[in-house]
């Protein structure tokens, strides 16, 4: 550790490389960094560090894969004060993409909280669940990747207003 930074050691960026075969071992997405007294510092993001260490070309800044977590201590501490430190850091004035956005609770048990946990249990029972491959989900225009529709629950929406009307 530097300046409250983990030192990488050195490593060639192939598959075989020691250090990199050791943060793969973990089986984890998220690999949480210490100090020397055991305190968290940072967490690093494994899938992509070792996607971008073996595979991607020109420079690679391993601190880049490296986020700053909330790191809760206390069983008691209450979400709503946890959720005031995430934070957001514009890159234009639309940007509203949560940049820090990792709860680390360092307790007895130890634990990794993101964003998309946060917003998962909130909408747990709101939204669709569909088995891939079920039919439930088709895919939607190249102006839109990554998002799937349902179609069926669209129809239902279009039908309920049809009928509103009627009345």
């Amino acid at each position: 550790m530097e300046n409250n930074r983990p030192v990488f050691p050195q490593f060639k960026r192939e598959p075989s490389d020691p250090f990199l075969q050791k943060i793969e071992a973990s089986g984890k997405k998220w690999v949480v960094i210490t100090n020397p007294a055991n305190e968290p510092v940072m967490v690093l993001d494994a899938d992509g560090f070792l996607r971008d260490a073996v595979y991607k070309k020109g420079p690679f800044l391993p601190l880049s894969y490296c986020h700053f977590p909330v790191v809760v201590k206390s069983p008691v501490t209450r979400l709503e004060k946890v959720i005031r430190q995430f934070k957001v850091y514009p890159q234009y004035p639309e940007d509203d993409v949560i940049d820090q956005d990792l709860i680390l609770y360092w307790g007895e048990e130890k634990r990794i909280i993101t964003g998309s946990d946060i917003l998962g249990r909130l909408l747990r029972g709101i939204v669709v669940e569909c088995e891939i491959g079920s039919g439930c989900e088709t895919t939607v225009p190249p102006s839109q990747p990554g998002f799937v529709r349902r179609p069926a629950l669209r129809r239902r929406k279009k039908t309920e207003t049809e009928e509103l009307k009627k009345k």
